[in-house]
C-alpha cells in the first residue's frame, strides 16, 4: 500500500491502493493487450477518437451540428451515471442511426465507453490529459523535420540511437534548468504539479484512481528507448 508520493500524504484508502497507474493510447489491436500486460488502467486518445466525429458525419446534411455537438457531450462531457450515459447514446442512435456511418460511430462509442467517455475517464487521474500528445510530442522530435527529416530517412539504425542519445541529454539538461530555477525559489516542483498534487491528496474516494504519479525523468524515458534500440541492434 503506498501511503504518499514525492512527500505528499494520500489518506484515501482508493489512491493508496490504486499505485497500478494509467495510460492512454491510440486505439489499436495492440493498446488493450499492451495496457493488460503493463497492469495499467487503460484510456484511449480522446483527440484520436473524436477526430472520427468529422468522417462520420458526412452524409447527415442538416443535422450534422447536432450530431458534432451531440458527439462531442458523449465524449467530454460526465455523465451522473453509466446508465444516464447509455441513456444518451440510445436517444443519439435513434436520432442519427439510419445512417449508416453515423450508427458505426455511435456503436463504437457504446463498446468503448469505459476507455473514452469522460463519464468513465473522468476516474482515471491522468494529470489533466486525456491524449497521447505527450508521446506524438516524442515522436515529432524524433522523426525530425525538413533537412534532418530527409536524412534520417536514408539513415540506419546506429544513426537512430545516436539522435535518441543527443535528445535525451538535451531533454536532462533542459530538466536540470527547471529544476534549478524551482529550488532557487524554495521550490521542490512547480506550481503545477502541486495543484495537481492537491487534487489527488484530497480526491474523493469514488475518483481517486490515479496515474502512475512516481514518474521517472524524461531523460531516462529516453534512456529506455535507447536501451531497446541498442538490444535490436545487437539482434541484427
Amino acid at each position: 500500500m503506498i501511503t504518499d508520493i514525492d512527500g505528499i500524504a494520500l489518506g484515501n484508502p482508493v489512491s493508496q491502493n490504486s499505485y497500478q497507474g494509467s495510460v492512454f493510447t491510440d486505439e489499436g489491436p495492440w493498446s488493450d493487450g499492451t495496457a493488460m500486460e503493463l497492469q495499467k488502467d487503460h484510456g484511449l486518445c480522446s483527440k484520436h477518437f473524436s477526430n472520427d466525429i468529422f468522417t462520420s458525419q458526412c452524409s447527415l446534411g442538416g443535422l450534422i451540428p447536432h450530431y458534432t455537438k451531440d458527439m462531442n457531450k458523449l465524449i467530454y462531457e460526465p455523465a451522473s451515471s453509466d446508465a444516464a450515459l447509455n441513456g444518451q447514446i440510445l436517444q443519439a442512435m435513434s436520432k442519427y442511426g439510419a445512417d449508416s456511418s453515423a450508427k458505426k460511430f455511435i456503436t463504437r462509442i457504446s463498446e468503448k465507453r469505459r476507455k473514452i467517455c469522460a463519464t468513465h475517464t473522468q476516474y482515471i487521474f491522468s494529470w489533466g490529459g486525456t491524449t497521447t500528445q505527450r508521446g506524438e510530442g516524442w515522436n515529432d522530435r524524433f522523426k525530425g523535420h525538413g533537412a534532418l527529416k530527409v536524412y534520417l530517412a536514408n539513415a540506419n539504425l546506429i544513426t537512430g540511437i545516436k539522435l535518441i542519445d543527443r535528445l535525451a541529454r538535451e531533454q536532462d539538461r533542459k530538466s536540470i534548468t527547471m529544476l534549478a530555477s524551482l529550488r532557487r525559489q524554495g521550490k521542490r516542483w512547480s506550481d503545477y504539479y502541486q495543484h495537481l498534487s492537491q487534487d489527488l491528496q484530497y480526491a474523493p474516494a469514488s475518483t481517486a484512481r490515479m496515474l502512475d504519479c512516481a514518474v521517472p525523468s524524461v531523460g531516462s524515458f529516453y534512456m529506455s528507448a535507447l536501451s531497446c534500440l541498442y538490444q535490436l541492434c545487437n539482434l541484427v
